[in-house]
């Protein structure tokens, strides 16, 4: 497996790399103050994105392994179904936007979302064509759009950022997937017929409670920080914690994109023992990549926090040694959770992320008030270790009865 991740760790290294630098940037630029302001602002939004991205992206990439064929009316469909997505989910964010500015406090919050939510259009079909080249194993054309994603953020945000300060940023967010999407378009067969939105809308669904509720898992601690009175003016540090922490996660998101066509592959064939054994050499190279970098990254993050962000943002070291390890326990879930998707049975999934964002959100509740921005991260930790048990034993179980999913609509 490890050999197949290699664009896509490739491509992630890019986005990543990229992606710190934008932060870095906004961090200097904006100040602790509205850097808080423009990181609740892309939690809000991602949680949008992680539906899109885990959605029907992911009933596409598995209808194409099995039947690549079809692929061309696989993706149109899947275009459509998720315009649908992205239209709903902008409605729920704009609805819910006053509410959310009252809640945390934030001034201007509902602005910046209306800004923000342009972003869906762009970001659901740039998803859709990376699911589609997902399912025809071609990782290097996947990698490509990831890639473009990432260019485009930087060459948008940064300058946008300098002439209109927070604004111009989430400008810069909203615009940079409309040209990633364009890459990954080129190259996939125009359909002779395709099936109705339906067709796909329907299993997408619990495909994309489940990665939404994973991203909530290790979210909700942001949330806690922003609506506690005892932890609300540090937000910015917290956030900067959260983007240093989230370095070993975004490097292992790979492994399970890999994963997903490659179980739902070996279990339309009934060869369950063969997609146990790629599952635990998956998990076992993971782990290879994930526990010295996570280990490396608490020893020496003190020196990166104040390298990228400037002495300032001090109060985010301890914070960030303890993200780091929740992050990492994270990423573990996070793969186990897309071998369960790349099944059909996402249930388990979901149960490990709704026990863990309940620990995350009460813990976090009970600790921040007497140990701050630390008491958080501690909680997000805890709630990651019992996902993980609990998406363990429902990844043995769920290929133990060699389920996959009827999800081949009618041809």
């Amino acid at each position: 497996m490890i050999r197949r991740t290699i664009p896509l760790t490739a491509a992630a290294a890019v986005f990543g790399i990229s992606g710190y630098v934008i932060n870095v940037a906004l961090a200097r630029r904006l100040g602790p103050d509205d850097y808080g302001s423009i990181g609740l602002v892309l939690s809000i939004l991602s949680l949008a994105n992680v539906v899109q991205a885990s959605g029907v992206p992911i009933v596409v990439s598995r209808l194409v392994a099995r039947d690549e064929s079809r692929g061309g009316s696989i993706a149109s469909v899947g275009s459509r179904t998720q315009l649908l997505v992205s239209t709903a989910l902008a409605v729920v964010i704009l609805t819910l936007s006053p509410a959310l500015e009252r809640g945390f406090d934030q001034d201007r919050l509902t602005t910046y979302l209306i800004i923000g939510v342009l972003m869906l259009p762009g970001f659901g079909a740039m998803a859709v064509s990376g699911g589609y080249w997902n399912g025809t194993h071609r990782f290097g054309r996947q990698a490509m759009v990831t890639i473009a994603y990432a260019l485009s953020k930087l060459v948008l945000i940064i300058p946008l950022a300098h002439l209109w300060g927070i604004v111009g940023a989430i400008i810069g967010y909203a615009a940079a997937p409309f040209a990633a999407a364009l890459v990954g378009r080129a190259g996939i067969p125009v359909a002779v017929r395709s099936d109705q939105p339906l067709d796909l809308l329907r299993p997408s669904l619990p495909l994309a409670a489940a990665a939404m509720t994973t991203l909530a898992m290790y979210s909700v601690d942001l949330y806690v920080v922003s609506a506690s009175e005892a932890t609300r003016d540090r937000i910015g540090y917290y956030v900067a914690a959260q983007t240093i922490a989230l370095i070993p996660l975004t490097a292992a998101s790979s492994f399970g994109q890999v994963a997903v066509p490659t179980v739902a592959r070996l279990l339309s064939r009934a060869e369950p023992a063969v997609a146990v054994r790629a599952v635990r050499e998956g998990l076992v190279q993971l782990l290879m990549v994930l526990v010295p970098a996570c280990a490396l990254l608490t020893i020496l993050s003190p020196m990166v926090v104040r390298v990228l962000f400037g002495s300032e943002y001090a109060p985010a070291n301890t914070p960030t040694r303890i993200l780091v390890c929740a992050y990492g326990v994270v990423a573990v879930f996070s793969y186990l959770s897309s071998c369960i998707a790349g099944s059909g049975r996402v249930r388990g999934a979901v149960i490990g992320s709704l026990c863990g964002a309940a620990i995350a959100a009460g813990g976090g509740a009970i600790l921040v008030v007497s140990h701050g921005l630390v008491g958080a991260a501690g909680a997000l930790a805890i709630g990651a270790l019992a996902a993980s048990v609990i998406g363990w034993l429902a990844l043995r179980a769920v290929i133990a009865q060699g389920h996959t999913s009827a999800l081949t609509p009618a041809p």
